[in-house]
């Protein structure tokens, strides 16, 4: 990139700031400190989409065992992130 700036003659006031965002956690750390990057004069950003894709169900609680009386739904109502219902979802035994 930084060869690019050089073909176009244009002058930089500081160098390239590179950010690499592997994962969801990570972007929501750069939100967080977004207005450093106004310090810079070019930011390039990249977003490994692919990986974040393939990953993406590890982000989401996988609901296993439930407590009897229950129903998955009224699970999903009290839980925060949105759950996976596994296929082999099995009841709790209370001892």
């Amino acid at each position: 990139m930084t060869k690019f700036f050089e073909r176009k003659r244009i002058k930089l006031r500081n160098e390239i700031r590179y950010t690499k965002i592997m994962d969801s956690d990570f972007s929501r750390g750069i939100e967080n400190k977004i207005q450093s990057f106004t310090n810079n004069h070019v930011n390039a950003v990249v977003i490994n989409f692919v990986d974040m894709i393939a990953h993406s169900r590890s982000d989401n609680a996988i609901l296993k065992e439930i407590a009897p009386g229950w129903t998955p739904a009224e699970v999903q109502e009290l839980t925060e992130p949105r759950l996976i219902i596994a296929e082999d979802l099995k009841e709790m035994e209370l001892l």
